[in-house]
């Protein structure tokens, strides 16, 4: 059996976690009454906004590549939403530690004792990411029908094999360019 990178795995599962958001937002702007006003002008969106918008449409086509359901796709929202937010705040955790790994480094006299101490709690928040990565994986492996998981699977080794190929483009030297 193939084996599929976590990073993969994560990437994924972040990609679906929005599907059911556009569904939403599109519901909610179909509902508006026809007498609203026009809005304002509005203002550029800023990269994230763009990012994000980019990223909610790449999981609403993996979703409808999937074949998703209506509950489906609320419940995926709903696991991804509770891994963001404990990634977000582990990951937090995790840099303030190293920053206070570094400071402690830095002293110019070092006390052993609260190196070790800062790299058990870094050892503990990088365990505690990987918990979470994986206890999203099984969960989002349970949500799926084996037949959309394999799906998944299938369309996860297409994007890798892109991303290998756009990377090592992306490496080449260019054409008629000589390196010294």
């Amino acid at each position: 059996m193939k084996r599929i990178s976590l990073k993969t795995t994560v990437v994924l599962i972040s990609l679906l976690a929005g599907t059911s958001l556009t569904g939403i937002v599109w519901a909610e702007g179909k509902a508006q009454p026809a007498s609203a006003p026009a809005p304002q002008q509005a203002a550029k969106p800023s990269a994230s906004a763009v990012a994000k918008t980019s990223i909610q449409a790449e999981a609403d086509k993996i979703a409808d590549e999937l074949g998703l359901t209506l509950e489906q796709r609320e419940k995926m929202k709903a696991l991804t939403d509770d891994f963001s937010a404990k990634e977000k705040a582990t990951t937090a955790g995790l840099k303030a530690k190293r920053d206070a790994l570094k400071n402690e480094l830095d002293n110019d006299v070092l006390d052993k004792a609260k190196v070790d101490a800062i790299v058990g709690e870094i050892k503990a928040l990088q365990a505690s990411l990987l918990e979470n990565r994986v206890d999203q994986t099984v969960k989002m492996h349970q949500l799926l029908t084996p037949e959309q998981y394999k799906k998944l699977k299938e369309i996860r080794e297409k994007r890798h094999a892109e991303r290998m190929a756009a990377n090592a483009k992306a490496k080449a030297p260019a054409k008629g360019k000589d390196k010294k």
